[in-house]
């Protein structure tokens, strides 16, 4: 897993000023995190609120909000002095995106929206934005959870972000002692769909095995996984994608989903994956995205 150096938290304020209970929940992960790989926790909180799903409250005062962060830090049992609170005017996601290209950022935590005007999809404007475009790992908290997971499930591809995803997916759950599961879809192959009739469905049916086989394999001898392997459950299926994972998210209903997005090479603005894009819409529990080496980010910095 690669190392995490800078966190960087996304805050919401609410009418009191007081922080929301998504940003307390996103927080307190972030810094729940931070204990566990020494990294340094900032927070960032944007009054442009023009990529909301909602009218908000007013902006907070900036002696006041500061006022809020400190004293949940405190009861956190963190020290405030070792943290910085940002206060931005830009979109919150571009301020987000352009404190990682800066290098200032190696994971973004954020809180799920408890609301959205459009009733299909799970994720408010900020959490699509940044998963889309930003160039690090980005942990969307669903704060209905209990601050402790039951259940983490990583999705692999079997490519290197695949894989780099599993190793996260285990990270956590090791961590959080709880159950963790992998989910790996494969597609039949094409030189072997049409040979079927011709080799025979028992011959067939011994090639597809074998796929999976390999598929096991593979993502249980990878890097931080072997550790789990009496807690862990692979789920393989010749299927799509996210027909699979959607299966298994309704089998195991885990709090937490990560996964690896897709990118072109070089070519800015395709950024998320088919299958990346549709989770988006449909997916309740918290989600962790990461992206492969070659993500393109279409932002500058100035």
């Amino acid at each position: 897993m690669q190392k995490i150096r800078k966190i960087l938290v996304g805050l919401d304020f609410d009418r009191n000023q007081a922080l929301t209970a998504g940003s307390r929940t996103a927080a307190k992960k972030a810094l729940w995190l931070a204990a566990r790989t020494q990294a340094r926790v900032d927070f960032l909180y944007s009054k442009d609120k023009s990529d909301e799903d909602e009218v908000t409250e007013p902006d907070a005062a900036s002696d006041v909000t500061k006022s809020a962060v400190d004293s949940f830090l405190s009861e956190c049992g963190a020290k405030p002095a070792d943290s910085e609170f940002l206060i931005v005017d830009e979109k919150p996601w571009l301020a987000l995106t352009r404190k990682a290209l800066a290098g200032e950022a190696d994971l973004i935590v954020v809180a799920k929206r408890n609301y959205s005007r459009k009733d299909d999809r799970k994720l408010g404007s900020v959490s699509i934005k940044l998963v889309r475009n930003c160039p690090v790992p980005v942990w969307v908290i669903n704060p209905t959870h209990t601050d402790t997971h039951q259940c983490v499930l990583a999705a692999s591809d079997l490519s290197s972000v695949g894989d780099l995803a599993t190793e996260y997916g285990a990270f956590i759950a090791q961590a959080e002692e709880c159950s963790f599961c992998v989910v790996h879809a494969w597609q039949m192959p094409m030189e072997l769909q049409l040979s079927s009739a011709r080799i025979g469905a028992e011959e067939t049916n011994r090639r597809r095995q074998e796929i999976a086989k390999a598929a096991s394999q593979h993502i249980r001898g990878l890097s931080g996984v072997a550790e789990l392997q009496s807690s862990m459950e692979v789920f393989l299926a010749c299927d799509t994608p996210s027909n699979a994972i959607l299966q298994v998210v309704e089998k195991k209903q885990p709090d937490l989903v990560v996964m690896g997005t897709i990118s072109r090479a070089g070519l800015a603005g395709l950024l998320v994956g088919n299958t990346a894009e549709k989770l988006l819409y449909e997916l309740d529990c918290s989600l962790l995205t990461i992206k492969p080496e070659d993500f393109v980010c279409p932002l500058r910095l100035e």
